[in-house]
């Protein structure tokens, strides 16, 4: 979950539904704060009183106290990275001077740095093009990242930390320039390095109550197999399911859609939903279109539970404040798993029907009284295209 933009940078007002009342709703969406520009207090107030679930870089007190005045039961997650040397700067320090030992960074065969080389974090003040990566199988590194995590949780007020870019193969970020392994390094130890920081973590946090949430299991389109990552599940609270990050969006294809509903939702969010473990599912659009955003939310929709949140993006304003009018959709809880009939699945809620088409034809379907739509028409009958989805609410 790398950042792009932000909202306030490409100056796209934050989106505010005109008569919607704050609360209230019955799906949990998530908010990210990783540009200090966010940290306004407009936006603050915002956040807190329409978002239940905070990813955010900034540790600081005054930051939590401002949303859990709007929320008292928001849920604010400490967003960090173990793999680049940010230093103290990923702890919203960014004037303190880097705190990192020489032998803790990710070396070649020949002794020189491994530079990362993605996709940047908008939010820190430093040259992202040519920052060392971190040899996560340090053992130091592993404590002084454990140790300072956790004094930034209790300092700022917080209910955890949610790890970004935890992989348990080498992402391709962490090669060389001749795409080999760092020094001294194989499949299984990078594995097992990943193992070893989250278990620190966890040992870290004990005693505080502080969630630790990884991402994540996401199962990107064409991997053979089950979800990646999946193992880290076991000893941690929480993951996140990324569809498809910043490199692919959903939308882009058929093939995409038809990825997303049958392996992100029904195969991987089923098992972290079937272990009762914290979800964030993270959606990111080629557009913004209706159609697409209702389609990914129905799909979420098929498996929510008190622990799942939903976000939706378009790819190139990742982290972007905006809220969209879907989102206040009340459909209340959920009166049961949801139902197959051929291609059409459906749940039922306390307020309304959740529908997505997973088959390949045109689906007409007939509903038992009227009902509204999302964006508020009256209907009593549903046309599906192949891979769309539809709520509807009493």
């Amino acid at each position: 979950m790398i950042q792009l933009a932000t909202s306030s940078e490409r100056g796209c007002p934050i989106q505010v539904i005109p008569g919607a009342p704050p609360g209230g709703k019955s799906i949990k969406i998530v908010a990210q704060i990783l540009n200090e520009k966010d940290l306004s207090a407009s936006n603050l107030r915002f956040i807190g009183q329409r978002f239940d679930l905070v990813l955010t870089m900034y540790p600081f007190k005054h930051v939590s106290d401002a949303l859990r005045q709007e929320n008292p039961d928001i849920t604010i997650l400490l967003f960090n990275n173990p793999y680049f040397a940010f230093g103290e700067k990923f702890w919203g320090s960014s004037d303190s001077p880097e705190i990192i030992a020489p032998d803790w960074i990710l070396l070649d065969e020949d002794g020189e740095f491994i530079p990362y080389g993605g996709p940047t974090y908008e939010g820190i003040n430093i040259d992202q093009s040519n920052i060392p990566l971190m040899d996560i199988r340090n053992k130091e590194w592993q404590k002084y990242f454990a140790s300072q995590t956790q004094k930034h949780i209790i300092a700022g007020n917080m209910d955890g930390v949610f790890i970004d870019t935890m992989s348990e193969e080498i992402p391709p970020f962490a090669l060389t320039k001749d795409n080999s392994f760092p020094a001294g390094y194989t499949a299984s130890e990078w594995k097992q390095a990943n193992y070893d920081l989250l278990n620190e973590i966890r040992t870290q946090l004990q005693g505080t109550g502080a969630a630790l949430y990884y991402n994540g299991i996401s199962n990107p389109p064409g991997l053979v197999g089950g979800a990646q990552n999946k193992g880290f599940i076991e000893i941690t609270d929480g993951t996140a399911i990324e569809a498809f990050s910043i490199y692919l969006s959903i939308d882009s294809s058929e093939m995409a859609k038809r990825w997303y509903l049958e392996k992100s939702i029904l195969q991987d969010m089923q098992a972290v939903t079937d272990l009762n473990k914290g979800l964030v599912v993270e959606v990111y659009g080629e557009t913004d279109s209706l159609e697409h955003r209702i389609f990914a939310l129905s799909s979420f929709l098929l498996l929510q539970n008190k622990n799942t949140y939903f976000y939706y993006t378009v790819r190139n304003e990742a982290g972007a404040l905006k809220w969209r009018p879907e989102w206040y959709t009340d459909l209340g809880k959920p009166l049961g798993k949801y139902v197959r009939d051929g291609d059409i699945l459906m749940r039922e809620f306390e307020n309304g029907q959740v529908y997505v088409n997973a088959g390949t034809d045109t689906a007409q379907i007939a509903l038992k009284q009227t009902y509204e739509d999302s964006q508020g028409n009256p209907i009593n009958k549903l046309t599906l295209q192949p891979l769309t989805g539809s709520l509807v609410v009493k």
